[in-house]
């Protein structure tokens, strides 16, 4: 269940303009999530392990990256900023448990919302317009990421 929490500033001014959701609601939604704050270098999430939360950039930057074939060797997906969602698939997957197709790392201390699945299912039964609200902003955001993959892969081609 939801922990009583207010939204701080930086979850007011990154998500609430994204997820298009009003003060009181991001009030509930802050009740959802825990926060972590991360060194540079240190993982959020390894790829292969099992995954069952998201999380938002509050401040902050990281690398997502792919292993290649070449032991060792990575391929940079992205790099997040303040305001991005990262490690959403799971929770829009639907199945758990789900294993991380990727890596997540800090590349400079960065602090983040995270949402994990018990508590976006809660939040789907409890609050179904905020959760919708997320799920539309994770769609977006899947969206473009891809759009920036094609023309990455088109510039190649």
């Amino acid at each position: 269940m939801g922990k009583e929490k207010t939204a701080d500033g930086r979850l007011r001014q990154l998500l609430g303009p994204a997820l298009g959701l009003e003060e009181n609601d991001l009030d509930l939604l802050a009740g959802f999530l825990n926060y972590k704050k991360l060194n540079p270098g240190e993982a959020l999430f390894k790829e292969g392990e099992s995954g069952d939360f998201a999380a938002f950039i509050l401040d902050g930057v990281m690398q997502v990256k792919k292993e290649t074939e070449f032991p060792g060797k990575h391929f940079v997906l992205a790099i997040l900023s303040r305001g991005a969602a990262v490690g959403e698939f799971p929770l829009t997957n639907g199945c758990t448990p789900l294993y991380r197709r990727a890596s997540a790392e800090a590349l400079k201390i960065t602090e983040l919302a995270i949402l994990d699945r018990k508590e976006f299912d809660s939040l789907c039964i409890r609050h179904p317009q905020i959760a919708l609200s997320l799920l539309r902003t994770f769609l977006k955001c899947a969206c473009l990421r891809l759009q920036g993959a094609n023309q990455r892969m088109a510039a190649v081609f």
